[in-house]
């Protein structure tokens, strides 16, 4: 916490190279060569130099001006009240380390104190006597609750509190580094993308051997090799739909491509590029020219408000509001929030009731040695699942390289610079496509403004074109794709041991020491909840009740993802291209289709990550084997 405030993360060393920047600097166009809004644009990663009125200097690449710290940060990730101070290029290794171990002291030392007084102070006092405002009340002025125990109970408030937070902000800071980013730039939605793997992500904030900093302070050692000014592999992502989206309008217009409209019109259309042209594109030319423009330009065409008639019913009126809200995105967040809930909810609680009640009762009459395997199996089982979990957020199917791509460098070229066969008619390709060697078509995104490779989708929640996109699991609060589909699987499998496994224990505990003294209504969720909260029924006791629910979700989630990705992956296909009836034909054999998805030794992914011995083959752009199957009943629509 020190180092975090001592170390600002703006050196007064580099005021005077802010002041001077690089001579090679050359202003450009607004909107030429991709470059959005006028920057100036270095010859190293990409990244704009910008001006700070406030400061009035010239900032480097990704700083940005902090108005309760009053100067400019460089790599700015947030203002931290806690500790005073903003979080940057310099003081953030030590932010993550103090992060960690305020979240193990928080927890571990709210544990022990519940602990300490459930044995001395919980079978004489009532269960209010653990809420704050009255805790201090009765051990100030009315004297019922002795001084150290009203301390202890106020330690047992702050310590969860920082324990929460610690965990919070370690795990958001784990993952944003991850993804080579900072808080500041995703909340303001900051196209930037970087190419480098999750381990040069890790070095350059914590250096060489990272995993140290969380033992011993490695800055004595190994210095941070970026100096905040410069960074390699990061550049702005001109192709994302950041600053270029065209919003909806209040008279309800909609987005249209040039080639869209342009048939359905009676008329020339005259439209002006992003770097100042203006087209005429005449109606009945179809020519190649003409509909390569019309993959790049957008245009706005209102749509006549008589077609949209105000609903009379209020079904009609609720379900017009549900479109509108799913339109923007809430009810994927809320989703999301809501399944995040239930994962923290259930990894520390499911554990201790298993080990601290359930498995003791039920196994009293085995030995102490069949108590530790059950155990030790039923641990491993949590691990796995909590380590497919993370995996499977972390190793994202969006264009970024992590450690199972290291050729995403040639990947990204092939991606931008898409195959000569973009340049054959469209009219002699069988149902408009144009195909790549292996039969199946790259395609472009109006979204992204991109060309993306075969089997790559775009998924309206992650905003991003997804490798052989599979589906968008609200569950885990991303896409499953080409890199994360080998944990999803793992993650379902587990999740089937640990949810039914857990409804079985758990039953089995209720109806040998609770079902006895209580009525079936008492295992109804809301009754159970009711109880457990005002006394009238144990706590631990309304938590396994909940679990029976939760668990239950959990062990469903897992039967059916993981039976249908089985089949999906036997076949060689997705749940994308299957729902929406791509011809796809796989020419595979089943254990070859396997290999694709898990890797070579596929079944050992069940018992440990073969990731780290056996990276995929396949860089998600070509696929061998696969082709489209232009004799089914698929009318070459556009399946997105």
């Amino acid at each position: 916490m020190y180092r975090t405030t001592r170390d600002n993360p703006q050196p007064k060393e580099i005021h005077e190279r802010w002041r001077n920047p690089p001579e090679k600097f050359v202003p450009l166009h607004p909107n030429r060569n991709g470059t959005p809004n006028g920057h100036v644009e270095d010859n190293h990663g990409g990244l704009p130099w910008t001006y700070c009125d406030v400061c009035e200097l010239k900032i480097p690449p990704r700083t940005h001006h902090c108005y309760f710290c009053k100067a400019c940060i460089l790599k700015r990730d947030h203002h931290c009240f806690m500790v005073g101070t903003c979080i940057g290029h310099k003081n953030q290794r030590y932010f993550v380390v103090m992060a960690f171990w305020t979240m193990v002291c928080g927890l571990f030392g709210g544990v022990f104190t519940f602990v300490y007084i459930k044995h001395l102070h919980w079978p004489f006092a009532p269960w209010t006597d653990f809420f704050l405002p009255l805790t201090i009340y009765r051990t100030l002025w009315h004297g019922s609750i002795p001084l150290h125990i009203g301390l202890m109970i106020y330690h047992l408030h702050m310590e969860f509190l920082f324990g929460a937070l610690g965990t919070f902000y370690f795990i958001s800071q784990m993952l944003i580094i991850s993804q080579g980013k900072t808080l500041y730039e995703l909340t303001k939605e900051v196209p930037v993308k970087s190419s480098n793997s999750v381990n040069s992500n890790y070095v350059s904030v914590f250096g060489n051997f990272w995993g140290l900093n969380f033992i011993f302070p490695m800055q004595i050692l190994f210095q941070q090799k970026d100096d905040g000014v410069k960074w390699e592999g990061v550049k702005l992502d001109h192709n994302a739909n950041c600053e270029k989206q065209v919003k909806y309008s209040d008279k309800r217009s909609s987005i249209k491509t040039v080639y869209e409209s342009w048939i359905r019109s009676d008329q020339n259309l005259t439209v002006t590029t992003g770097i100042g042209q203006t087209l005429v594109l005449q109606t009945g030319v179809n020519s190649v020219s003409n509909m390569a423009i019309a993959r790049s330009v957008k245009v706005e065409i209102p749509t006549n408000e008589a077609e949209e008639d105000e609903p009379s019913t209020l079904m009609g009126k609720w379900r017009k509001h549900y479109e509108e809200k799913k339109r923007e995105g809430h009810q994927s967040r809320r989703m999301l929030y809501l399944c995040w809930a239930l994962w923290v909810f259930q990894t520390p609680t499911q554990p201790y009731m298993a080990f601290a009640h359930i498995i003791p009762y039920i196994m009293y009459e085995f030995t102490d040695w069949t108590q530790y395997y059950v155990k030790v199996i039923y641990i491993f089982c949590v691990i796995q699942t909590l380590g497919n979990l993370v995996c499977v957020t972390l190793y994202s199917t969006r264009y970024v390289k992590t450690r199972d791509r290291p050729e995403a460098q040639e990947v990204r070229e092939r991606w931008e610079n898409a195959p000569d066969q973009f340049g054959l008619p469209m009219a002699e390709v069988p149902n408009g496509h144009l195909p790549d060697n292996g039969g199946i078509p790259w395609s472009y995104c109006d979204k992204c403004d991109m060309m993306k490779p075969p089997r790559a989708h775009h998924c309206k929640v992650c905003k991003a074109c997804i490798l052989k996109r599979d589906h968008h699991c609200f569950v885990i609060g991303t896409c499953v794709g080409h890199y994360n589909q080998r944990y999803f699987v793992v993650l379902t499998f587990y999740a089937i041991i640990v949810g039914f496994g857990g409804v079985v224990l758990t039953a089995c505990y209720l109806s040998m020491l609770y079902w006895p003294e209580a009525v079936w209504t008492d295992f109804l969720l809301p009754v159970a909840i009711y109880r457990g909260l005002f006394g009238a029924m144990k706590g631990y006791i309304a938590i396994m009740i909940v679990h029976l629910y939760t668990a239950s979700f959990i062990g469903l989630f897992g039967l059916l993802y993981f039976t249908s990705q089985l089949i999906i992956v036997t076949k060689g296909v997705t749940l994308y291209e299957l729902a929406k009836n791509v011809p796809i034909r796989n020419n595979k054999s089943t254990n070859a289709n396997f290999v694709e998805v898990f890797g070579n030794f596929w079944f050992l992914n069940f018992i440990f990550p073969m990731t780290i011995m056996f990276p995929l083959e396949n860089d998600g752009t070509t696929w061998k084997g696969i082709k489209l199957d232009h004799n089914s009943n698929y009318q070459g629509s556009d399946v997105e």
